[in-house]
């Protein structure tokens, strides 16, 4: 049996070091790989924060559209999970990019 805990909030973690680092593919790669794992494992909490950061990067990217439609996406699924930090970002995100 193999166990995966964890590596797809970890895989987010280092997702977001890479966007601070100015390394915007790396960090899109990663997250990227994030959502695939969590969502293949079903670790929907996992899956929120890997959608609000692929928000974040498209953000950067100029991509109005695709960013709200991710940090949506981590709303809605957060509002689902009772993950209220995570509510807080995307409606703050949402917010900035209005």
């Amino acid at each position: 049996m193999h166990w995966n805990g964890g590596r797809c909030l970890v895989l987010t973690y280092l997702g977001e070091t890479y966007l601070l680092a100015g390394k915007s593919h790396e960090a899109g790669e990663t997250a990227g790989l994030a959502l695939t794992l969590s969502q293949r494992h079903l670790e929907r909490g996992d899956e929120a924060w890997s959608l609000k950061l692929l928000g974040e990067i498209v953000a950067r990217t100029g991509d109005r559209a695709g960013a709200q439609r991710r940090f949506a996406d981590a709303l809605v699924l957060a509002e689902t999970l009772g993950m209220r930090q995570l509510v807080a970002r995307c409606e703050e995100a949402l917010g900035r990019l209005a």
